[in-house]
């Protein structure tokens, strides 16, 4: 298997379960699978991918060493998502066609181990599961183990060699990511982020099922620590302002619940969107995450699970200025002003829904209409006029946190 199927593998299995990937999108369709037969290719250019980290601040060493490389046995693979500069063109649908709700692990798990290949070392899984049939391959300085390509094959012995950006590790030792850059034969410049979890031997809470969560209906999906948010960067102040009224409409008197506060503060520093210490709200400039044209992908919300609790154990969100300053061009030029700030609130209220653990909101009455009115649905109309949580949203969030 090529460096590229493994890969688009694995974030099609983070990207419904483990490793959620919650993007907010107009008029989104469906991702387009592999063509069955031998034709021309077209590509959507979505830009360089460096983008989506420029100017962050990274650490390019490692925390790894062949003394306590044992100490990360046992942990699983949380998630794994890659962005290309191209992509094939994807097929125009409509917005509705593209609504799909996490559904909760459906992927066997696989523990992942360190051996020694002298004098360096590998990271793969212990048992091959589906989509998880690739290894890390580490440099062995003697000071440290660095991340130096990623493997497939039956033996591992088909290695692409990758650039490390950014090391991360959890203060409590719970989560560990990579990022790294490398350049693909047909989709150009990549860049990957790839985050482990240690796993909890608990299981996680339900309630109602009609409540939606990133690890399924029902399954409640939450931080268990004080939630420190940062508007990282210098987006501006209009877009500083709307991110901080999303964010607040969300809390009373800075709180989820009576037991779980969220602090909202602005940094210009600016941290990869793998960072498993900070949590930001990311301004991205001149890329495009959409295939086509037609849609606009407005915001994207990485959220790690623990693969047995849904506690969440970090989270970023990305604000895609040029997706979103697409759609504002469509609009009349006397409404262009009011809509930008209506879209960029809207975009940031319903990101920060998915950080604190909701799924998109897509249920249906027998006709065909929204069953709850939800900042977490695709009603776009509707919630530009009202961009705020909505009844539902807030009973979800109380069913996962408990009560203000």
């Amino acid at each position: 298997m090529s460096l590229n199927r493994a890969l688009m593998g694995a974030v099609m299995w983070c990207g419904r379960n483990i490793f959620v990937i919650a993007v907010f999108c107009f008029a989104c369709g469906k991702q387009k699978s592999e063509p069955t037969a031998v034709a021309p290719k077209t590509y959507f250019t979505h830009g360089d991918p460096a983008k989506l980290v420029e100017g962050a601040t990274m650490d390019t060493k490692s925390f790894l060493t062949a003394a306590n490389s044992t100490t990360y046995d046992n942990y699983l693979l949380a998630g794994i998502v890659t962005f290309y500069e191209k992509s094939e063109v994807g097929t125009a649908t409509s917005s509705e066609t593209g609504q799909e709700a996490s559904t909760g692990a459906t992927t066997a798990a696989a523990k992942w181990s360190f051996s020694s290949i002298t004098p360096d070392y590998l990271y793969k899984p212990e048992s091959v599961v589906e989509d998880q049939d690739f290894a890390l391959k580490f440099t062995n300085s003697g000071s440290e183990l660095s991340l130096a390509s990623i493997c497939v094959g039956a033996t591992y012995s088909d290695c692409t060699a990758i650039t490390v950006l950014h090391y991360s590790k959890r203060t409590d030792g719970r989560g560990i990511s990579f990022l790294a850059s490398y350049v693909d034969a047909e989709k150009g410049k990549a860049l990957v982020g790839i985050i482990f979890s240690k796993p909890s031997s608990s299981a996680s809470a339900t309630v109602d099922t009609k409540y939606k969560y990133l690890a399924g209906p029902g399954i409640v999906t939450k931080w268990k620590e004080t939630l420190g948010v940062q508007i990282c960067g210098s987006p501006g102040a209009e877009r500083a302002a709307e991110y901080t009224k999303g964010v607040n409409s969300w809390l009373t008197s800075g709180k989820l619940s009576s037991t779980m506060s969220v602090n909202l503060t602005s940094t210009t520093v600016i941290t990869p969107f793998t960072d498993l210490v900070s949590h930001c709200i990311t301004t991205i400039d001149n890329f495009l995450i959409e295939d086509q044209d037609s849609s606009s992908v407005m915001g994207i919300t990485l959220v790690t699970l623990d693969l047995g609790t849904a506690e969440i154990l970090g989270g970023q969100i990305l604000m895609m200025r040029t997706s979103l300053e697409k759609i504002v061009a469509t609009q009349p030029a006397d409404i262009q002003t009011s809509v930008r700030s209506d879209i960029f609130l809207l975009t940031a209220t319903h990101e920060f829904g998915h950080l604190i653990g909701l799924d998109h909101e897509f249920s249906k009455k027998s006709d065909g209409t929204q069953l709850y009115q939800s900042i977490m649905s695709y009603d776009t109309e509707t919630n530009l006029g009202s961009p705020i949580p909505q009844s539902h949203d807030k009973e979800s969030v109380v069913a996962a946190y408990g009560p203000i």
